[in-house]
This record gives C-alpha cells, structure tokens and sequence, in this order.
C-alpha cells in the first residue's frame, strides 16, 4: 500500500433529492407549506377531548361523575402525584408585580408608610419573636426618601 491511497479522502455521494425551496406540488398557490397538513391535529385532539369530556363526566353513582371518582382516588391513594398534577395545571410563570402598575407618587407613598410603620414599631419597642426587642438606632432604619420633584 502506498502513500498516496492511506490519505486518499472519500467524498460522500449527495443522497435523495436537493432541497428546492417551494418544491412541494402543495405550493403552487404560491404559499410556502409547511408542517403537516392545516387542521389534522386539531381534529384528532378535538375528538379526544371529547370523548374524554364525555367519559369525565359520564355519572358513575348518584351525584359523583368518573372524574370526580378518579379525581378522589388519585389524592387518596397516591397524593404526590395528585399535587404533580395540580401543579402542571398552573401557568409557569405568573406575573405577580403590583408595583410595575403603581405611579411614582403611589410608590412612595407606599414606601413612605411602610418606614413610617417600621419607624413606630422599633420606638415602640414592638417584640418580633417575644424574646427580644427591637431597638431604634440609626443603622436599623431605612434610609430617607427622595423627595418628588
């Protein structure tokens, strides 16, 4: 064996067709298509979901429906996953901010009150725990808001 035929690269051969850019006959309306076809999916989950609706609440004894039965042995018998899946019904993320809608004014107004609270509860000498007492000094109080302009 020689030199030349150990450093020989091979090339691979091109297989199937070339991509081509609204190639598909689909595309003539001049739409570009993509996906499966509009509407497949939906239907089978809409006849799941009914069927499901239906089974959920077919009455299994007087006044108690096979969700509601399958709902209550699910946190009887296995309450981990009963939690699991209330949990996954929750958004996953809920934006809880009620300061992003307060004004300027609102906020410190807010802020003001607040140090105005913390300020009479530490002169008062108000227990947080019943073992010790707070104690006014400088360190411990929250700074001095600027005023609005």
């Amino acid at each position: 064996m020689s030199i030349d035929d150990s450093t020989k690269q091979t090339v691979a051969k091109p297989r199937g067709k070339p991509f081509v850019k609204g190639g598909d006959p689909r595309a003539a309306t001049g739409k570009q298509i993509t996906g499966r076809p509009k509407g497949s999916r939906h239907s089978l989950s809409e006849t799941f979901l009914k069927a499901l609706v239906e089974d959920f609440t077919a009455e299994l004894q007087e006044g108690e429906t096979n969700g509601m039965f399958a709902i209550k042995k699910c946190r009887e018998e296995d309450p981990v996953n009963y939690v699991r899946i209330c949990a996954s019904l929750l958004p996953k993320q809920i934006d809880v901010n009620p300061v992003k809608e307060l004004t300027d004014e609102q906020l410190i107004e807010r802020l003001t009150d607040l140090r105005a609270a913390y300020r009479a509860a530490v002169a008062g000498g108000v227990s947080d725990a019943g073992d010790r007492t707070l104690e006014a000094d400088e360190d411990t109080l929250p700074p001095k808001l600027p005023a609005l302009h």
